[in-house]
């Protein structure tokens, strides 16, 4: 198998929202954190519109910003205002110094792989 991939760059007509939550954990519990949200990714990605998520980490600060890309704004909106959305806060919050923090912005720029795999030959 080859395998090809294609960036393509997002245009004014394919926009996508992303919603940020900022997570200040207290020392030691930044994996379970991770550990919290990774057991509820695929209740997520049931929602309207979820295209990617991730989690980015700083061990020495202990600070993870937890980024949900959607197709839309409306998307992104519905998710802050779902069960899902609340019942992480609810699991995460004995572990963090600070409430959480969620923000959603317009991707204003990127690329999207397209990756084909096609038989060598």
């Amino acid at each position: 198998m080859l395998r090809q991939a294609m960036h393509i760059w997002l245009t004014e007509e394919t926009t996508m929202e992303a919603d940020v939550i900022t997570l200040r954990f207290k020392p030691g519990m930044l994996g379970r954190g991770v550990e919290l949200w990774r057991e509820r990714l695929l209740s997520f990605r049931q929602h309207r519109g979820f295209r990617q998520g991730m989690v980015l980490a700083d061990d020495q600060t202990h600070v993870a910003l937890v980024v949900h890309i959607w197709q839309s704004e409306l998307d992104a909106h519905a998710f802050g205002r779902s069960d899902d959305y609340s019942g992480f806060l609810a699991a995460v919050n004995d572990l963090l110094l600070y409430p959480a923090q969620r923000e959603v912005y317009e991707v204003a720029a990127a690329t999207v792989e397209v990756v084909q795999q096609r038989a060598a030959g």
